[in-house]
């Protein structure tokens, strides 16, 4: 298995982390993301993207694969630090304050600054802990990027697709935004069902069972966002 086939692993368990389905999810358009993501998640000024910019994007997804394979396939790293990786790799191509404040939803003004920091720490480890306990499950796959777009909100998409042996291939979509001199990925789109709208959907879930307190969510993230929490 060459080092590109081992790709997916990184991708599906970051989706996994939802525990909603396609089905009940707003319906999508054609750029493969719900129009409420897209407006919900654009930030008050207006970015101008190149073709650069796209190019730059294309490039970024293509380290990120690199690295997360050769942190996989390192058979001498233990589990602390393949999440030690992990972490890095999230903290550094990830927006993830801004895909953690979407996820949340209203639920996020509602919340304390304690509650808001608190749900930014365990928010995290969950990715964390969710794709560093799955990737074993994930191989023989083969990952290429096919093309890069820049849509309506100015975001750049980096068009994928992840083909295992006798499978119709399944597409992969990075939405990804310039920020700070750089670029972070703030959404990632399987068969066009968004990572962040499935997460926010089960954690309004969450909430809704746990009598409507951010609490409720805090608890379901402490004991690793799996279903037991909601019973």
């Amino acid at each position: 298995m060459d080092m590109r086939s081992r790709f997916l692993v990184f991708v599906l368990p970051l989706l996994a982390c939802g525990q909603a389905t396609a089905m009940g999810l707003p319906s999508l358009d054609a750029s493969g993301i719900a129009p409420a993501v897209v407006s919900a998640m654009s930030s008050a000024q207006t970015v101008f993207v190149s073709a650069n910019d796209g190019a730059a994007a294309k490039s970024m997804i293509s380290r990120l694969g690199d690295e997360a394979i050769r942190t996989i396939s390192n058979s001498g790293l233990d589990e602390a630090s393949k999440k030690q990786t992990f972490r890095r790799l999230l903290t550094q191509n990830f927006d993830m304050a801004t895909i953690g404040r979407f996820a949340m939803g209203k639920y996020w003004r509602q919340a304390t600054p304690q509650q808001q920091a608190e749900y930014t720490r365990l928010y995290e480890k969950m990715i964390v802990d969710v794709y560093t306990a799955r990737f074993n499950k994930y191989s023989g796959q083969t990952f290429e990027v096919t093309d890069t777009r820049v849509d309506e909100s100015g975001d750049i998409v980096v068009s994928s697709n992840v083909v295992s042996s006798g499978s119709t291939p399944v597409s992969v979509d990075w939405r990804v935004r310039p920020k700070g001199g750089g670029y972070r990925i703030i959404d990632v789109m399987v068969e066009g069902v968004s990572m962040a709208v499935t997460q926010r959907n089960d954690f309004a879930g969450v909430i809704q069972q746990g009598g409507g307190t951010v609490d409720a969510l805090l608890d379901y993230l402490k004991k690793g966002g799996t279903s037991d929490v909601k019973k």
